[in-house]
């Protein structure tokens, strides 16, 4: 997918368009980054000596003497004459590298070195405290007002922050401004509010009234259908809204590509519809495979128009490849599933594991291949038929009965192999 999208830019080029969305993508996220690094350069570690300090401005202050640690100062007692310790108040800082720190204009050293490694830790508790906090502000007002007023009070809390007059307040942005980080940063990755739908085998409501569903002391409305991880199924458990709604939206994608399609080639429109509409078309396929074809019909018409719309872009002498069906890839992907599954024993697809046809008492011609077929599982309706392991399982079946595909050593050989067995008719 990295390798289609560079080809996409380098069609398209750079312009204002690209401009604009990368100052939007970035400027949420270049906020919090200055400020979460800001202690090595706004609190470091400078150098200072002490500027002692008389009771008696008469007494010079050659008269004092400075400790190694620059923490404090001897200075002689005209009463005894004889020499006391007396601790610094005063510093003078080296600026050559930084000209103003926070260390230099609240003198944070000798005792108070630790409130310079507060300024940065005080940013992390308060990223503490707004992680659980960002998600139940987005519960309840959502993620885009969340992130919309966080961005802003970040900005205006980090400008204030350049006038604050003592350490206190300081401290009490540097808090405020890690809460506004996690509320800002991790309310993106909130997963969507909770969904409520009945299932139901009806094609009418029931008429005795649905009790209402609380959660927080909220009600709960109930929806025709909801949206898990992208993928949307209905009340009576089928995906036909989804395959609709991702028709319509690869459709209009397929337009806006033939709106540039002056300024693109052949290979060009190919490579954009490869990385923007077919990807769409094929998030999560092996979920809605058991979609009825006239569904299924309506994802393959928008590759005819892009095929289409490849051959009028094509040179009067240029031979260009059929674009691969979708069926065919879903095939394809599918078998692959079951080849992990049963051959390479992949861990987290233990649970499509199948078992194994017991051995056939004759000799024949199908018994020879009986061990490496599965048991289908049973299926009462047209729709279970067509799910993922009643279909792909059969599929599988046939496969070991025709090849010897299943014996391969490697996912990707099988892959092209399955993926020429298929292809023929």
């Amino acid at each position: 997918m990295t390798n289609q999208l560079d080809g996409v830019l380098s069609q398209l080029g750079t312009g204002k368009w690209n401009l604009m969305h990368f100052v939007a993508l970035a400027y949420c996220v270049s906020l919090p980054c200055y400020h979460t690094l800001a202690g090595p350069f706004i609190a470091p570690k400078v150098d200072y000596e002490c500027l002692p300090g008389s009771s008696d401005p008469s007494v010079l202050l050659a008269a004092h003497v400075t400790a190694e640690d620059s923490c404090s100062y001897f200075e002689k007692d005209l009463a005894s004459g004889e020499p006391q310790e007396r601790f610094c108040r005063q510093w003078s800082f080296d600026n050559s590298t930084f000209v103003s720190t926070v260390t230099s204009e609240f003198g944070l050293v000798c005792g108070r070195e630790y409130l310079r490694a507060a300024y940065t830790s005080i940013y992390m508790l308060g990223v503490l405290v707004g992680a659980p906090l960002n998600g139940l502000l987005a519960d309840k007002y959502g993620r885009r007002p969340t992130i919309t007023i966080g961005s802003v009070l970040y900005a205006l809390v980090a400008l204030a922050s350049c006038w604050l007059p003592s350490l206190i307040s300081v401290l009490i942005s540097r808090f405020l401004l890690g809460t506004l980080h996690a509320t800002i940063l991790k309310t993106g990755y909130i997963l969507e509010k909770t969904q409520a739908m009945l299932i139901s085998r009806r094609q009418r409501p029931p008429d005795t009234p649905i009790p209402t569903i609380l959660l927080g002391g909220r009600p709960v409305p109930l929806q025709t259908s909801i949206s898990i991880l992208g993928v949307e199924v209905n009340s009576v458990l089928t995906f036909t809204d989804h395959i609709r709604t991702n028709a319509r939206k690869a459709a209009w994608k397929l337009s806006c590509v033939r709106r540039v399609s002056h300024l693109l080639d052949s290979q060009g429109i190919t490579t954009l519809y490869a990385a923007q509409v077919r990807s769409l078309m094929e998030y999560a396929p092996l979920t809605w495979s058991s979609c009825p074809p006239s569904y299924l019909s309506l994802l393959d018409k928008v590759q005819a128009r892009t095929q289409r719309l490849i051959r009028l872009k094509a040179l009067q002498d240029q031979l260009l490849p059929p674009l691969q069906p979708l069926q065919q890839r879903r095939e394809v992907a599918g078998l692959c599933v079951v080849y992990k599954t049963h051959k390479q024993h992949v861990p987290h697809l233990a649970a499509l594991r199948q078992p194994w046809a017991r051995p056939h008492g004759h000799t024949t011609r199908t018994a020879a291949t009986r061990d490496h077929q599965l048991i289908v599982p049973f299926a009462r309706t047209e729709t279970s038929l067509r799910s993922f392991l009643p279909r792909y399982t059969r599929m599988w079946n046939r496969m070991v009965q025709q090849t010897q595909l299943h014996s391969t050593s490697s996912l990707r050989t099988f892959k092209s192999a399955v993926n020429a067995w298929i292809k023929q008719p």
